[in-house]
């Protein structure tokens, strides 16, 4: 890897985690589109998303810790485990096209 490709993955990890820090929306409906338009494969890019969100989250909570009504933090813990595995794996098995076109409906 060059170091121009190693400065636009640093320019798209500090452009999506900005717009996720600032504004809460989610990183990935950023990332995974500049990653693959910046020449990584889909699932790649995927990948590396999961990989970035519990350090994104972690941080993002201990900052907004004031503001969490932790009574509701099991239930949304749960189920966004249950998802993000259930997720992970499918990934996996469903065709990269496929996936394409569910993360276009789904950021729609």
């Amino acid at each position: 890897m060059d170091y121009l490709q190693l400065a636009i993955f640093l320019g798209i990890g500090l452009f999506s985690g900005f717009m996720a820090g600032m504004f809460g929306i989610g990183g990935g409906s950023i990332k995974i589109p500049l990653l693959f338009m910046a020449g990584l494969p889909l699932l790649t890019a995927y990948g590396v998303n999961l990989a970035a969100i519990p350090f994104s989250s972690a941080i993002g909570s201990y900052t907004q810790r004031k503001n969490i009504d932790w009574k509701y933090i099991k239930w949304g813990l749960w189920g966004a485990l249950i998802g993000s595995v259930l997720a992970a794996f499918l990934t996996g098995l469903i065709d990269e096209l496929i996936l394409g076109i569910i993360f276009v409906f789904a950021a729609i």
